[in-house]
């Protein structure tokens, strides 16, 4: 049964993939995990690491190894690559704002800011992408908003990187807009000075 299993698998992923060592068999397989893996990691700066992103997150189709969900030996995987999926999204955002590309930020963020309400990172970043836009009675409104959530469902505060993204916003006269939106948007979401 098991040579059966091992020759149909060999023919959907290539005899070269599955080999014998000491421990058992093994497979060298380059399957949609390993590849979304390999492209989060690159160290690619700009549009090209922009694009990765994009590659990574395309092969993903719902939760990680949602196949195998009834498996107790995949939920500490699937978490862990769900998880990096979530960070992967917000590092895809960050750098849409920082490209100029905010309106695709924030056509994004609404909707993973919805699906993730308590992730701290995303609203900052929704503020960012937003008040670049010229939307900062949005981004006060969703600064608000976010502020009450926490408030209702931990008894907490958003933290200081988001409270610092709001003041900026907050205290954003029209003849500094230009200055405060650049600053915005090229810098990166946990590099903003809190101190201001």
């Amino acid at each position: 049964a098991l040579r059966t299993a091992l020759s149909r698998l060999r023919a959907r992923v290539g005899n070269d993939a599955i080999t014998t060592d000491a421990s058992g068999y093994r497979i060298d397989a380059n399957i949609d995990a390993t590849c979304f893996e390999r492209l989060v990691a690159t160290t690619a700066r700009g549009s090209a690491r922009l694009r990765d992103l994009e590659e990574a997150l395309a092969l993903r189709t719902g939760d990680a190894l949602d196949e195998f969900s009834h498996e107790q030996w995949a939920e500490v995987e699937a978490a862990r690559l769900d998880d990096l999926a979530r960070i992967a999204n917000e590092d895809r955002s960050e750098l849409l704002i920082g490209l100029g590309r905010s309106a695709e930020a924030v056509s994004i963020l609404g909707a993973f800011v919805a699906a993730n309400p308590l992730r701290d990172r995303p609203h900052g970043l929704l503020l960012q992408a937003l008040a670049c836009e010229g939307r900062q009675a949005d981004a006060l409104r969703a600064y608000r908003s976010y502020r009450k959530l926490l408030a209702e469902e931990t008894g907490t505060e958003p933290s200081r990187f988001v409270q610092a993204i709001e003041r900026r916003i907050a205290s954003t006269h029209s003849d500094e807009r230009a200055e405060v939106i650049e600053r915005l948007r090229t810098s990166g979401h946990w590099e903003i000075d809190v101190t201001r």
